[in-house]
This record gives structure tokens, sequence and C-alpha cells, in this order.
């Protein structure tokens, strides 16, 4: 064996302590200090476990972000633009990240995201200030549209404390990413979160059609090939919780005609997945 050979097998990374470490949702998320973010840039490289598992990640906090977008208010933006016309023009500097295609698209996404909720977020600060000095002259109106703003506003901050709770959890060292793969047809594919040590359980999908007219997926947590109806969602999930799972090697999903069925119907199965 030659030296190189014998120092790739000493520096053979365990592929599977790496995804269960968290590090590449940091990656995906960009918290990564710049040199942790190069190291893990070459072993997305060297392993394509590693850029598969990426792939998913992306996909989820894709589908978690489509899931909590909200349509700013209607003129938000050129009150935005004028704000910023008169205010000091700043250099910004722009450090360049040489990462895959796909880690870039969705770093950048979710820089974008982050923007726009603190652009909206402004907006509606300025929107709300500028009726609210209003609110002497005008009457009932004007009451009803402060108070439509207000709730726009609550609304938009719920959704935000939403997406930091679910991305913590998934983010959490001890949250077990379990991927689920189609049965029968492989394009389907579901994700279950969950944490051993606290039981908490969240289901997100990410390709799974309408279930048949009248029919509810329902997720199970199988141990030692017992199954435990754990809840039952829609096909257009984002980290929905369902039932807290103590213990569980397996998860599955099958198609029932009730939501609260006791056993599965193995000729049903959709996705499954091992812990």
């Amino acid at each position: 064996m030659s030296c190189a050979n014998i120092l790739n097998e000493f520096l053979k990374v365990d592929v599977k302590q790496y995804i269960e470490s968290g590090i590449l949702e940091q990656y995906a998320l960009g918290m990564l200090t710049e040199s942790e973010r190069v190291e893990t840039e070459r072993l997305i490289r060297q392993y394509p476990e590693l850029k598969s598992e990426l792939e998913k990640i992306e996909i989820s906090l894709e589908n978690l972000a489509q899931e909590n977008k909200m349509k700013s208010p209607e003129g938000l933006f050129g009150k935005i633009m004028s704000a910023v016309d008169d205010a000091d023009n700043k250099e910004t500097k722009v450090i360049s990240i040489s990462a895959s295609k796909k880690s870039n698209t969705l770093n950048s996404y979710l820089a974008i995201a982050a923007s726009v909720a603190l652009l909206v977020s402004l907006g509606l600060n300025y929107h709300y200030y500028n009726k609210w000095q209003n609110t002497n002259t005008k009457l009932v109106a004007e009451q009803q549209d402060k108070n439509l703003i207000v709730d726009q506003y609550q609304t938009l901050q719920t959704s935000f404390d939403v997406m930091k709770n679910d991305m913590g959890f998934m983010m959490n060292p001890n949250t077990v990413a379990v991927h689920m793969k189609g049965a029968g047809d492989e394009s389907m594919m579901a994700t279950v979160y969950w944490n051993p040590n606290t039981s908490e359980t969240y289901v997100s999908v990410n390709n799974m059609p309408q279930p048949d007219n009248g029919m509810h997926y329902v997720l199970w947590a199988l141990k030692d090939g017992q199954p435990v109806n754990i809840g039952s969602f829609p096909a257009d999930s984002s980290m929905m919780r369902v039932t807290d799972t103590k213990a569980a090697d397996t998860f599955a999903v099958t198609m029932e005609k009730t939501a609260d069925v006791a056993a599965p119907d193995l000729s049903q199965l959709k996705v499954i997945g091992n812990v």
C-alpha cells in the first residue's frame, strides 16, 4: 500500500457520525466559521453520502421557508426604497464563498429571506408609526385600519418565531433526521426529525402526492417490529409536530381509511426509513 493510500485510510471520516453531528445543517444555514466551512466543503466533495445528505437538508429548509412565507403589505417596497434613498450610502464588503452550486443557492436564499424579513419588519414599523400619528384626526375607519396593521405584524412575528424554533430543533445535536424513502414509488420521500432525549417528533414532507380521496397519511413509529400510530398529516406538511415518540428504530408512512387506525395496512406502505 502506498503512503498516500495509508494516509487516506488514516484520515477516513465516519460519515454516519459526521451526519449526526449536525454540522451539515449548520453549513446549510451559513453558521460555520471560515475554517469549518472549508473543511466541510472538502469532505462533501470527497464523500458522495455527505453531498446527498446536504441536498436533503436543503430541500427541508426550502420547504420550511416556503411554508412560512408571507406577502408584504401593498406599497411597502416603495416606502422602504424611499427611506433607503435618503440614507447615507455605505460600502458593503462582499465575501466570496466557494462551495457547491446547490449550497451557494441555499445560502443565498436564506440570506435573501433574512433580508426580506428585516425589510418587512422595518416597513411595517414605518407604516404602523405613520398610521398611529393620524389616530387623533381619523375616526372608526382609521382605528380599524390600525388594528389590521397590528394583526398583520403579530402574525408575521408569530411566523418568524415558529421558523426560529423549528430551525433550532433541527440543528439540535440530539435531533435525529430519519429520511423515509419510497417503498414502491422511489420518488416519494418524507423526513422525520426526532429527539430521543425529549421524545419530540416532527414530520416534514419532501415529495408525496395528495392521498386518495377519503384516505389519510398515517405516520408510524416501530420498535422491535411493533408499530405505534403517532399521527396523521397532510401531503404538504412542513415541520408538523406529531405525538412524542419515546422509542423507535424505524419510521414509516401508510395510507389509511381512518387517521386513528390501530394497525398499519402494509399493502399501502408509502415510505419507510430506519433510525
